[in-house]
């Protein structure tokens, strides 16, 4: 398949299309083609076609694991995690002894948020391969959801002695030990995954929300400016460069403050966080109606958050 070689998906689906429809295919070849294609199609995003013609082929020949492995990937990436984990457990069936199904079943399984199962899984995975670095680290996310903060550690420890350059590694040790409060040992994990990934938007936000707990709100300032240059769909970023500018203080930076709050409403207009902040700065101004507004917005948020 030349054109995939050249990644050029579109020739490749066409002719696939072609030979597909001329009707001279039948079989594991006729299956073939149309994993072919449905790899065209997820690589365009096209995840429903691709879904399409890999269920065409497990119709063709249902006793290919990889075909399962394949199409739950697909449906995982659409977030539908319930068709992903059946998949799996048909490419588990098949072929029990391909970690990758056992890795992305965990990860199916936190997305749901069941993080007991996840780690089964991990751990399954790293008895047949005690050398996968995702695995550590996805067991590693799965420690952090149950906050076994050390254990976390340690399977980040491993993932990057396994692939020293994984930028999300270093961000994801550097937020367990910022959760445990060393946010000096977690600035450093974050400076080095902005070595790896000077792109990365969320780890300019985790090291300012560090800055910004050491009261280096400068440093921070900077951080959630640079996170909301690269995301600026980043609501977070807004309310943390919002606490930054109330705490240097000044009637200037109390609107800017404000200023940053709103926009974390308008992107997230159920952010508690964000009304909370903002009836504060508002206080601050001494505007205290508008203050009691957002305080009574933030507290029926709240309110329905715990139903």
């Amino acid at each position: 398949m030349a054109a995939y070689e050249r990644g050029n998906f579109d020739t490749a689906i066409e002719s696939l299309t072609l030979a597909i429809n001329a009707g001279d295919l039948a079989g594991q070849i006729l299956a073939e083609a149309y994993v072919y294609r449905g790899v065209g199609y997820g690589k365009k995003g096209d995840l429903d076609h691709a879904i399409q013609d890999f269920s065409e082929a497990i119709h063709l020949n249902p006793n290919r694991a990889e075909v399962y492995y394949g199409r739950g990937a697909f449906y995982a990436i659409k977030e539908d995690n319930e068709r992903a984990i059946r998949d799996y457990n048909e490419a588990m069936r098949l072929n029990p002894n391909d970690g990758r199904s056992y890795i992305n079943r965990g990860a199916a399984y936190s997305d749901k948020g069941d993080h007991e199962l996840a780690i089964q899984d991990y751990n399954e995975a790293l008895r047949l391969d005690p050398n996968v670095a995702e695995a550590y680290y996805n067991r590693g996310l799965a420690y952090a959801h149950k906050k076994d903060s050390e254990r976390a550690i340690q399977d980040y420890t491993e993932a990057i002695r396994l692939g020293p350059n994984d930028a999300q590694a270093y961000r994801s040790w550097g937020r367990t030990y910022a959760d445990k409060g060393d946010k000096d040992r977690a600035i450093k994990d974050f400076d080095e995954a902005l070595r790896l990934d000077p792109n990365d938007a969320d780890t300019y936000y985790n090291r300012g929300d560090a800055y910004g707990s050491k009261l280096e709100l400068d440093r921070a300032i900077k951080d959630f400016n640079e996170a909301i240059r690269l995301n600026p769909e980043d609501a977070d970023a807004y309310v943390g460069r919002g606490i930054a500018y109330m705490g240097k203080g000044g009637m200037d930076r109390i609107d800017r403050a404000i200023a940053d709050f709103s926009e974390a409403i308008r992107l997230k207009p159920n952010y508690t966080k964000a009304y909370a902040a903002r009836s504060f700065a508002y206080a601050a101004k001494g505007n205290q109606e508008r203050a009691n507004q957002d305080l009574n917005e933030a507290t029926r948020l709240k309110s329905k958050e715990r139903r």
